[in-house]
């Protein structure tokens, strides 16, 4: 599964890549609804880029990266729940999008999205 990266415009893609992959952490795109922090999932590339263009601004920096299983544990302890986009639906209008970090051990961005 992937999730996405997010710069929220204040990282470039460049920065992503330099600084995420040497110091192993991850800045990925949340959704914060109703007190609760749900990571977008999806499948593939083509889903998730078609969630960006739908629901992020365009000056923000975007990537997707594979979720590893050490990585969703991580997440299941700080209590963040998963979802899985089947289609690359508008939610931007109901939900809070924000970003949060995640350490990892091995940072391998797959590529520039949105």
């Amino acid at each position: 599964m992937l999730c996405i990266l997010c710069g929220q415009g204040h990282m470039s893609y460049q920065d992503m890549l330099k600084e995420c992959q040497s110091e192993n952490w991850l800045p990925v795109l949340v959704m914060r609804m109703n007190g609760q922090t749900i990571l977008p999932m999806f499948p593939n590339e083509r889903l998730a880029a078609g969630f960006i263009r739908r629901n992020l601004p365009k000056e923000w920096t975007t990537g997707v990266i594979a979720i590893t299983s050490e990585d969703a544990d991580q997440m299941d302890e700080k209590g963040w729940k998963a979802i899985e986009f089947t289609f690359p639906r508008k939610v931007k209008d109901i939900v809070e999008f924000d970003v949060e970090v995640i350490e990892c051990k091995d940072v391998a961005v797959q590529r520039k999205a949105g």
